[in-house]
């Protein structure tokens, strides 16, 4: 009896005890170098989708801790939302070492918005009136030549 309960608790210590695993994907570096500030809709589609909306956000509080335990408040914003000469970093493209396109045509289109227009309009008038400002078509072979740096001018 004391055996299978030993083996028991093992089994239940092997699998809730572990620490799981959360591999790192690779990021696409968006880097901004104009006087506007953009809101990035990727997309493996050529046309922005009504029922994938980016929300306006400008920046959301945040509260850490220093290494004294002092709280310290900042601001972050999401990751779509790419300030004046800042960079923006787009994850989920495969891993660090061999990123690529999920995308059936291997083409990822990036759509830039600027914060004016997420600001002023609904989600839907911005898709149904194609209020984006610029529309960038990346393929596999280009953001690799790129070492996947798109720098917006």
């Amino acid at each position: 009896m004391m055996k299978k309960v030993r083996y028991l608790w093992m089994i239940l210590l092997l699998s809730f005890g572990c620490p799981v695993y959360d591999p790192s994907t690779g990021i696409l570096e968006v880097i901004n170098k104009s006087d506007t500030v953009w809101y990035i809709y990727d997309t493996c589609e050529g046309y922005l989708d009504v029922d994938r909306a980016l929300q306006y956000k400008t920046n959301w509080n945040v509260q850490a801790y220093d290494e004294t335990g002092k709280e310290v408040k900042f601001e972050k914003h999401p990751n779509y939302k790419l300030d004046i000469r800042d960079t923006a970093e787009l994850s989920g493209f495969g891993s660090p070492s061999s990123r690529r396109i999920f995308c059936k045509e291997d083409t990822l289109t990036l759509f830039l918005i600027p914060e004016t227009v997420m600001r002023e309009n609904e989600w839907r008038i911005i898709t149904k009136n194609r209020m984006y400002k610029r529309r960038i078509h990346l393929t596999q072979g280009i953001l690799d030549s790129l070492n996947w740096k798109v720098t917006i001018r």
